[in-house]
This record gives C-alpha cells, sequence and structure tokens, in this order.
C-alpha cells in the first residue's frame, strides 16, 4: 500500500454521507411494509428518477408476457438505481445539499413505471405500485414549483446501442420547453448547461446539437413527458452501457453528472445561497475555491471568540503546531511489524456545530503537501474524536476513512482504505510555535 497514502488516514475526515441504497421514508408519510421504492424530499429544485433499475418482483404478480400491440422490455436498466443514489450524494458533497429522489425498486418484470398505466402492468396488484411511484414524482415537482418556480426533472435509463454515449430524449425540446423560453437552445446544449457540461468532460452525447431527437428510439418517453410540463424540465438520460461497466463507473459518472447539474442551477441563478454553511466551509477548504469563486481572505482565528467550551480550547491548543510521532498496523500482516509514522499538524479550526478544519502537512520522500481537510469532532466526555468516511482528497486519491481518538498527549484508532484497513498509535508532540513577527520559524 502507499504510504503516503496511509499517513493520510489519521489527518483526515469529513461528514459521512448516507449510505447508499438505504430507503428514506417520504415525509408526510410512513413507509409502508411493502413499498418497493425510494422517495426522498430533498433540497434543490432538482429530482432524479430511476424506474427501471429494481430487481424486486412484486408480490402475487406474474412475469409480464410479450401481447400483440404491445411493447414490452423486460430488460434491467442495470446500475441506474445505484447512479441516482451517488448523483444525490456527489450534489450533497459540492453543494451541501441533496436533490429529490423517486428510484424504483420493483422488477421491470412485474412493472414498468415509463409507460401510461394502461400499458404499464397486466396484473392489479401492481397497480398501487404504479401509482404511488408517479404519485411521489407529482407530489415533489409541485414541491418544486412551488419553493422554486421551476426545476428540473433527471430521468435515468441505460442503452446499448451507443455503449459510450448518453443519449438524450426531449421530444426535440417539448419536454423542456420553459428551459427553451428563458435560455433557448444553449440552456439545453451550450456550455452552461448539463449537457454541455458532459461534453466538456469528454462525454459522448447524442444526438450531435442541432440534429432531431426523432432519429433515435429514445425521444423521450412517458416520465419526462407526463411530468415535464408547467415549470419542470424532464430530460430523459440514457446511459450507454460502456459507461457504467463497474462501481468505479458509476461513481466517476454521476460526478460528472453532478458537476452537469450545478452547472445548470447557477446558469438558472438556483445555486443553494452562500451563507457560511458547514458544508461550503469543508468544501473550499479541500479543494480550494471554485475556479470563478475568488479566494476569500480573512482572519487565521476564524472562530469568534468566546465561542469554544473548554474542552474545545483544549483541543485546540493540543493540537496546535504539534507533530503526530508513532506507528501505524496493517491487518493481515505480523503484528509486530507494525510501520513508523510522523506528521504534522499546524492547528485545527472550529466551524460551526461538530465541524472542524484540520490543517496539516504530509512530508514524504519528494512529496511536501499542505492538506487542509473538513472534518467532523464528536466527543465522548472530555476525549474529541475524528471521523471520516470515504473521503477523497484531491492528489492522494479516495475512499479514506478512520476514527481517531485524542487524550492528553496521545493518539489512537483505526483507518481504512477501500477494504484494507489497519490501527494507528502514538504520541503528540508539541511542535516549534509559529513566529509573531510573521517569519518561518527556524528549523
Amino acid at each position: 500500500m502507499d504510504k503516503l497514502r496511509i499517513l493520510a488516514m489519521l489527518l483526515i475526515g469529513v461528514t459521512t454521507v448516507p449510505l447508499l441504497g438505504t430507503p428514506v421514508a417520504a415525509a408526510e408519510e410512513p413507509l409502508r411494509e411493502d413499498r418497493l421504492m425510494i422517495a426522498s424530499p430533498g433540497e434543490l429544485p432538482v429530482l432524479i428518477t430511476a424506474p427501471h433499475g429494481g430487481t424486486t418482483g412484486i408480490a402475487g404478480v406474474p412475469v409480464r408476457e410479450v401481447r400483440q400491440g404491445e411493447r414490452v422490455t423486460l430488460r434491467r436498466d442495470e446500475l441506474t438505481n445505484r447512479l441516482a443514489m451517488h448523483m444525490a450524494d456527489e450534489l450533497e458533497r459540492r453543494l451541501g445539499k441533496r436533490p429529490y429522489l423517486v428510484v424504483a425498486e420493483f422488477s421491470r418484470k412485474s412493472l414498468d413505471a415509463n409507460r401510461p398505466e394502461a400499458t404499464a402492468y397486466q396484473h392489479r396488484a401492481a397497480a398501487a405500485h404504479y401509482q404511488d411511484y408517479h404519485g411521489e414524482i407529482s407530489r415533489f415537482t409541485e414541491e418544486i414549483r412551488k419553493k422554486w418556480g421551476h426545476g428540473l426533472l433527471l430521468d435515468l435509463h441505460a442503452q446499448w446501442q451507443r455503449p459510450e454515449a448518453i443519449m438524450r430524449g426531449t421530444r426535440d425540446g417539448h419536454t423542456v420547453s420553459g428551459l427553451l423560453k428563458r435560455r433557448g437552445w444553449e440552456g439545453l446544449l451550450g456550455r452552461e448547461s448539463l449537457l454541455g457540461s458532459l461534453r466538456a468532460s469528454g462525454v459522448d452525447l447524442f444526438p450531435p446539437p442541432g440534429e432531431s431527437e426523432g432519429r433515435w428510439t429514445h425521444i423521450g418517453s412517458f416520465t419526462v413527458v407526463t411530468h415535464g410540463r408547467d415549470g419542470i424540465d424532464g430530460l430523459q438520460l440514457e446511459i450507454g452501457s460502456g459507461l457504467c461497466d463497474s462501481e468505479n463507473d458509476v461513481q466517476q459518472l454521476a460526478r460528472q453528472l453532478a458537476v452537469g447539474i450545478e452547472t445548470h442551477l447557477k446558469a438558472e441563478q438556483q445555486l443553494p445561497s452562500v451563507d457560511g454553511g458547514d458544508e461550503d466551509a469543508a468544501l473550499t477548504a479541500l479543494v480550494g475555491p471554485k475556479e470563478d469563486e475568488p479566494a476569500t481572505s480573512g482572519s487565521d482565528d476564524s472562530e469568534p471568540a468566546g465561542s469554544l467550551n473548554e474542552a474545545e480550547q483544549a483541543f485546540v491548543d493540543l493540537l496546535a503546531n504539534c507533530v503526530l510521532v508513532g506507528r501505524f498496523s496493517i491487518d493481515g500482516t505480523n503484528p509486530g511489524t507494525a510501520n513508523p509514522e510522523r506528521y504534522a499538524i499546524t492547528k485545527v479550526t472550529k466551524t460551526g456545530g461538530d465541524n472542524w478544519i484540520v490543517e496539516a502537512r504530509i512530508t514524504y520522500g519528494q512529496v511536501d503537501i499542505p492538506v487542509p481537510v473538513p472534518v467532523k469532532v464528536h466527543w465522548a466526555g472530555d476525549t474529541p474524536v475524528i471521523s471520516l468516511t470515504d473521503l477523497k482528497i484531491p492528489g492522494l486519491g479516495e475512499g479514506f476513512t478512520t476514527r481517531v481518538l485524542f487524550y492528553k498527549d496521545r493518539y489512537a484508532g483505526s483507518w481504512y482504505h477501500g477494504k484494507v484497513g489497519g490501527h494507528m498509535w502514538g504520541r503528540i508532540e508539541q511542535g516549534e510555535r509559529p513566529s509573531t513577527d510573521g517569519t518561518e520559524p527556524g528549523p
């Protein structure tokens, strides 16, 4: 394992993200025992739907039959459910807020939610699930209209015709008529659009700008046609199978789509307001200001005077210009071969609630990099515990997870990087305090 990545473990922590695939009940009613869908309210004018990724058969409903005059497709749109959940997580990472979600867990073999009700199912036991699915979409789109005036509906599907491309479906603009009125075709395909952002990131889009969607089969189906109206811009995205070959592919595409959604919201002037929230502070600390956003100057002591309690102030003092000197182990290796570790922390700053920033520096071989990292700090009495779950650090990698406690002059904890993990422990040694005249301290 890369020693640099192991050294990063102790220094990092971030707000944990919801477990992928965890069903969330709708806000106004409890989850029914037999409910086969995820319906999650959001905080952005964005609704993500995925009707064909489920695998659970509906009790008492046989597999749909292919009948003359009816279009019956039984193939599952693999990984679209996972893509929807990853997109929600990525948007929360970037913007601090989540989109609305309606994700089917029932199998397409029992019910096709992207069809008119007359042809969506062949057994009456499926009717309640169909109505539940579209009822939640209707409820969420109405909420978006009331809160924001207009919003975006993204309906996720999979396709195998063009494995490396994403096909759009809007009925040649019919389901995004509000967007076209506000910003023209640039709003759908231009640089400051979701699709334009995807193209800029290297994703192949079809059909090309200026060509009709009528040249292919995925021109926008029931969900976007039905709900893409009255201020809701419905965009069907048919994801090429080659873009979702693995979980890593899904996560990468989710990030690209999240950037595209952020680009769209910015152009629509619907980005969440910057109010000094914890998520914004954490994001800026980790990756720096956005390219079009100037860095802000401010006091090094961002915490207002008197806002720390006694235990928090002691934690700040303990880790101010300190050096962590200890050892780490790797699961599956000889416990007697623990590796030495040594790295520095400049300071820790509370940004609000349980959220803190650790300003550290990692030096290893030819590498010498500052790593300001957002962390969660929880308290067991007077003992602070830093937590992190699946954090990505630019330049170092992703999937870092750790829990580390500090007490008096010692630290101890556990770390994970993907499926590899281990323990860490050592002493907290006070380093040289920064000079008061603005010059760098001596060696």
